[in-house]
């Protein structure tokens, strides 16, 4: 069973994950975790938020210190903007969603990032309410009741090879979830290509990939738009974000395609 896998587990710290990401300057901050209330008055977990870290202050601060400069960006831009430049692969429009602790969005149009006029596009998640299911890893540890800590990728994949009928479920459901959502970004941007990431091993991925529609929201008698490829990304988990985040300074220098609170200026 999940639960006994979970509790067999001998040191649940070797894999403690960070509680957020940002893409470039990678650090650990423990931020305090809500605690909302459903309607009914029962609690659940809410992803904390980056709104109040002075993530501005923090990259000029590294810069200052390491006297380098610093780039830095979403998580979910970074990837896609990877995903979009990847060698021998020709997206006009490809679309990134990422699933770890959250879940997060990147459009990447004619190799560059779709920003939005406030650098705030893509924001799948919201189209996922934190108070329903939803593919994370959050919400995976409550459906099998583990420790978040618990959830490496070792762990998930050995869990996945012997065929767990609780985390096989959980894959199934989330992935016919994610249909709306993501037939939504056919029908909004015509992509030519979904890519599936985040901090789950690929073979998980794969099987979501496989339950998800992306034709849930056509009308019958109206012609169906083109649908994208749909595929499982080959980053891994947070060095595969690391991995991503590489790509900052060659868009920034070489491309000219700076976010807008990325801090570049070079050391005296």
């Amino acid at each position: 069973m999940a639960a006994g896998r979970c509790a067999d587990r001998a040191d649940p710290r070797r894999h403690r994950p960070a509680d957020r990401h940002v893409a470039g300057a990678h650090s650990r901050c423990r931020a305090r975790r809500s605690r909302p209330r459903r309607r009914n008055g029962t609690l659940f977990e809410a992803t904390p938020t980056q709104v109040a870290l002075p993530l501005s202050e923090l990259a000029e601060k590294i810069r200052a210190r390491c006297r380098l400069p610093v780039y830095w960006d979403n998580g979910a831009y970074c990837a896609a903007a990877f995903e979009a430049h990847r060698p021998l692969t020709s997206h006009r429009c490809l679309f990134y969603i990422s699933l770890d602790f959250g879940i997060g969005g990147g459009l990447v149009t004619k190799s560059a990032i779709f920003r939005g006029a406030f650098n705030q596009a893509s924001n799948i998640g919201a189209l996922i309410p934190e108070t329903g299911p939803r593919p994370n890893l959050s919400d995976l540890a409550r459906h099998l009741g583990c420790p978040l800590d618990e959830l490496s990728e070792d762990f998930l994949s050995a869990l996945f090879q012997e065929g767990d009928a609780r985390l096989i479920d959980w894959i199934d459901d989330r992935g016919e979830r994610l249909s709306k959502p993501l037939a939504t970004v056919v029908q909004l941007f015509n992509a030519d290509a979904i890519v599936v990431g985040g901090f789950f091993p690929r073979a998980i991925l794969e099987r979501l990939c496989a339950r998800i529609d992306l034709g849930a929201l056509d009308v019958a008698g109206r012609r169906p738009l083109t649908r994208p490829t749909l595929t499982a990304t080959r980053l891994s988990g947070p060095a595969g974000l690391a991995e991503a985040a590489a790509l900052l300074p060659i868009a920034a220098e070489l491309l000219g395609q700076h976010s807008p609170r990325t801090n570049t200026r070079r050391p005296r």
